[in-house]
């Protein structure tokens, strides 16, 4: 006899592994901390491989690019500092899955230079359908060093959602969205250096709507935002147009279907 398992039960496993597992967590090789730099304890050690658990994006210093052409110095620790020239803000890229919700990023520094401060942003470029308007860039935070001597953390950034295609500078209008963080190196020497930035983020559901595509599952029933979430992305289309049967069981070849979907499984070409 075949084993069956609930819909709902099946569905919530094709989800668990449709997430798949996100980045590994890395350490940056730095030099030793200095007695004024403290430990951000909130930052997970050992994120979760899946799930909607915490975890830990790290973008190393040497990921960064210059925004103009300088001299700078790339260290067998990991920094990177000004050699020569004037000040410039060094950027890089974020690439985390739709639907990520950004919670926190940490910029991890060195300053010894009093009256100049290290400063950390990020935001994310509105990448229009047409030439008209152009690319305009939207700030969402930044944070500096604030004078601190030595080694030390910047803790900037808020909850922001990853969303890729979407209406980011509410002209009525969705339109492509990329991310990045960017630090501005302010001084020449070694008095001001950076190794790269950590972004702490999790996985999330998508929000409930204000109404249920099926009568058996209600706004507000059991599951009722996640089996809309697997209605949206084509997982499932229910028993029938307007049910769900959330309390019928499913076969090993209904389930097979639910996983291949959520995994985006195919045949090559």
């Amino acid at each position: 006899m075949s084993r069956r398992f609930t819909l709902i039960t099946a569905l919530l496993v094709a989800v668990a592994v449709g997430l798949g597992t996100g980045p590994a967590f890395c350490q940056v090789a730095v030099d030793p901390v200095g007695d004024n730099a403290f430990v951000p304890e909130a930052l997970p050690q050992e994120p979760d491989g899946f799930g909607i658990g915490f975890q830990s994006y790290v973008i190393p210093a040497a990921d960064f690019v210059p925004q103009t052409t300088l001299e700078y110095t790339y260290s067998g620790a990991g920094y990177i500092s000004r050699s020569a020239g004037p000040g410039t803000t060094w950027w890089a890229p974020i690439t985390l899955p739709a639907g990520s919700n950004v919670q926190m990023m940490v910029a991890l520094v060195y300053d010894t230079d009093g009256p100049s401060d290290i400063t950390a942003q990020w935001g994310a470029y509105t990448l229009h359908q047409s030439s008209s308007p152009g690319p305009g860039f939207t700030e969402f935070s930044n944070a500096s060093s604030s004078g601190t001597g030595g080694y030390t953390y910047i803790w900037f950034a808020g909850p922001t959602m990853i969303r890729y295609y979407y209406d980011l500078n509410s002209d009525g209008t969705n339109d492509w969205v990329a991310y990045r963080v960017s630090i501005t190196l302010p001084a020449t020497g070694t008095a001001m250096r950076f190794a790269g930035v950590v972004v702490s983020w999790n996985r999330t559901i998508s929000a409930a709507p204000a109404s249920a595509t099926f009568v058996d599952v209600p706004v507000g029933a059991f599951g009722f935002r996640h089996i809309e979430a697997l209605v949206a992305s084509g997982i499932t289309g229910g028993c029938d147009a307007t049910h769900f049967c959330p309390n019928s069981s499913v076969t090993r070849a209904q389930m097979a279907v639910f996983l291949a979907k959520a995994l985006g499984l195919h045949y090559e070409d």
